[in-house]
């Protein structure tokens, strides 16, 4: 048997508030958001190489480079067997680097280690420094075998990027997105089962103008052939469809375990995984979007089936890499540096608060620092040179003494090349925040019942227990974060090899959909950057959902969180800064409990 991506026991680590972290994950069974963590231009290619298809290890990858790549990474696709098994994954490039990661399942909080699910693990390495012009042999090992280990260790794929200069005569823009997102359907063993069905990623500061050719490569894992799924450039459906002859002339089945083949040709047989390129010219833009959609509602039932008469969906599927690259003719136009929003901590009256921001570089690499100035309402509180690296990103910040009062947070950045200021923050500094919670009475989706009654009111409860250990910083790699986070507390569920579930979907047993609306209103004199409410039913954590807009000085934000469970009656339990990473004047009105009868 082959234990796959179904449900399990989750508790989310929290969050540290306000803060741009490095490039690092923190197990989510849900999955973890594919963001850009490369980006830049160079005079020549951005290349990929790999092997792909769940293997026994060693897995061998050897390849020629044209000359020594300026940026270049290796990643690695290993399945853990479950989220509590461990085990080790070791990367050697040619012989020089050999990096050894120890998987940690669901308690995984590495950098540059994204696992989610049942123990699916994407691993991103380094590689700029080892590989080189001529031949290269990239080789992946794991513990697979070894006396006590636990890990399965099979590998379903190794892939390198390398950015190579050439003397061709064009430049390529490039973003490189990596992630590890769990899209799935509902209905598993479990008393809360959930749904996600797609999921994006943005690609910004395009040169659109001259393009002669634009190309995106996906790599996905967990993939079912027979299964239909979907990747959309800009909302245009990418690939061919399943069938010339169907009734569906839409549908189409991108991860059907053949890479390759999306757009026509036979492609090679990849099993559980799909690595695909599209050509994307026609649709290319100054901003690009991809999205990944784990299915459609062909027959418009309202469901996605993934078996019978009719099948519309893949029970399950890993998004992992998307890669997106821009060719033109001549030569790079030098750096071009952006600075993202910046985030601030501690920004309250009379406290030591810090700013920070990500500044980005989208054309070519330039050594020399460039120098970041933060201003309020136009009035600099500090400065840092900093440098940016061959993957385009880098960070700055500063501290001052914050006085109470509304200001424009601005950040300008300075270095040859074209520079771009950030957005403008409205930011609000006064007294201590203080958040209270306020439950609204839950709705079901399908609008087939009325919102049910409260049988017992809303009480307040005392202080939120103590908090889970802050780690989660790592899911909010960027400013620009997926507003929903479902995290759920579900049972295990066995599954063979190819896909084919041994317990039917708990769906068919009368779970339904229903929206929960949450109200949080901040009493204090200070906005909150952004803060997570946690819903918990019967008792279990059944949704985890980030405010990522914040909740403004004695403001108020109301938000639906879907839940899905039976009809009947059943305990619902919200609380807001959970692990009290916002720093409050109180925390005694964080936490409200109610009974409904859920029709």
């Amino acid at each position: 048997m082959h234990l796959r991506h179904i449900w399990s026991a989750l508790l989310l680590a929290g969050f540290l508030a306000c803060i741009i972290p490095a490039v690092s994950a923190l197990y989510t069974f849900e999955g973890i958001p594919l963001e850009v963590a490369a980006q830049g231009e160079i005079e020549g290619d951005l290349l990929t190489f790999g092997t792909y298809g769940l293997s026994e290890p060693p897995a061998e990858v050897t390849f020629t480079l044209p000359s020594d790549p300026a940026w270049a990474r290796i990643y690695t696709a290993v399945w853990g067997g479950t989220e509590q098994y461990s085990g080790w994954t070791e990367i050697s490039a040619n012989n020089i680097k050999k990096t050894r990661y120890t998987l940690y399942g669901d308690k995984d909080v590495q950098e540059n280690v994204y696992s989610s699910s049942h123990g699916t693990y994407l691993i991103a390495s380094d590689a700029g420094d080892v590989l080189r012009e001529g031949k290269n042999t990239v080789r992946v090992t794991t513990s697979r075998g070894e006396e006590g280990n636990s890990l399965d260790g099979r590998i379903y794929a190794v892939m390198v990027v390398a950015a190579v200069p050439t003397d061709d005569g064009h430049v390529t823009q490039y973003w490189v997105a990596e992630g590890n997102e769990n899209l799935h359907g509902e209905g598993w063993a479990g008393t809360n089962p959930t749904r996600k069905d797609a999921a994006s990623s943005v690609f910004t500061h395009a040169r659109a103008d001259g393009i002669t050719a634009a190309s995106l490569t996906t790599l996905m894992l967990a993939s079912n052939e027979g299964q239909p799924d979907y990747i959309t450039f800009n909302s245009a459906d990418l690939g061919t469809a399943a069938s010339p002859d169907a009734d569906y002339p839409s549908m189409r089945d991108i991860s059907n375990e053949r890479s390759f083949d999306a757009t026509g040709g036979a492609g090679t047989p990849s099993r559980y995984v799909d690595c695909e390129i599209f050509d994307v010219t026609a649709d290319f833009g100054t901003t690009n979007t991809v999205t990944f959609e784990r299915g459609r509602d062909l027959t418009g039932d309202g469901i996605m089936e993934t078996t019978g008469a009719v099948i519309e969906a893949e029970d399950y599927i890993h998004p992992v890499c998307a890669i997106l690259t821009a060719e033109r003719d001549g030569s790079s136009d030098g750096p071009i540096y952006v600075a993202e929003e910046p985030v601030t901590e501690n920004a309250y009256d009379g406290e030591e608060a810090k700013a920070r921001v990500l500044i980005r570089n989208y054309g070519a690499y330039a050594a020399d620092p460039v120098h970041v100035v933060f201003l309020l309402d136009g009035v600099p509180i500090g400065d840092e040179l900093v440098s940016i690296g061959q993957d385009g990103t880098g960070e700055a910040s500063v501290s001052w003494t914050a006085a109470s009062g509304s200001y424009a947070l601005s950040v300008s950045v300075e270095g040859t090349g074209t520079a771009v200021t950030s957005p403008v923050k409205s930011l609000t500094i006064g007294t201590l925040p203080d958040l209270s919670i306020q439950i609204g009475k839950p709705v079901r989706a399908d609008a087939a019942g009325a919102a049910p009654e409260a049988t017992t009111s809303p009480v307040p409860l005392l202080p939120a227990i103590l908090g889970i250990a802050v780690a989660g910083g790592a899911i909010l790699r960027s400013n620009k974060r997926n507003t929903l986070l479902s995290l759920l507390c579900i049972g295990c569920l066995l599954m063979v090899p190819a896909g084919q579930f041994l317990i039917s979907p708990a769906a068919a047993g009368g779970f339904a959909e229903y929206r929960l609306p949450v109200t949080v209103t901040n009493s204090g004199g200070s906005d909150v950057q952004e803060c997570m409410v946690t819903v918990y039913l019967d008792g279990e954590k059944a949704a985890v959902q980030l405010l990522e807009e914040g909740i403004p000085a004695y403001g108020t934000v109301t938000t639906d969180i879907p839940l899905f469970t039976t009809p009947g009656t059943h305990q619902v339990t919200v609380t807001v800064n959970e692990d009290k990473s916002i720093t409050e004047s109180s925390y005694a009105d964080n936490r409200q409990e109610a009974t409904f009868a859920f029709p």
